[in-house]
């Protein structure tokens, strides 16, 4: 009975003990609201996964953890999962930064 007990509290050590669920969410980018594919999701835990052709994923996290995604069009994002609901996390793409940064500094001259 001891090493069952000892394998449960460690169990809930990994994990601050709180309880893993299944979050979904969807990435877009901000400016045009389109779906971003193949962006890398993962945890402070290390759970990982990658965006859907409709920007959708799932991913087994606690209240607490923070979500990091990365993809090339975008600088790397964090966001802390503070509840069990769904997400929507809108990104800046960096072509679409660039090329804005390109009209601004056009039309100043």
């Amino acid at each position: 009975m001891i090493p069952f007990l000892f394998v449960s509290v460690l169990g809930l050590a990994q994990n601050n003990g709180t309880p893993k669920f299944v979050l979904k969410g969807l990435v877009e980018s901000q400016n045009f609201h389109e779906p971003i594919q193949g962006v890398s999701v993962s945890t402070s835990s290390g759970q990982f996964t990658y965006t859907n052709g409709a920007g959708e994923f799932r991913i087994s996290v606690s209240i607490g953890e923070r979500l990091i995604l990365e993809h090339p069009s975008f600088e790397t994002v964090r966001h802390q999962v503070t509840s069990r609901d769904d997400i929507k996390l809108q990104v800046v793409e960096e072509s679409k930064k660039d090329n804005a940064l390109s009209r601004s500094s056009m039309s100043e001259k």
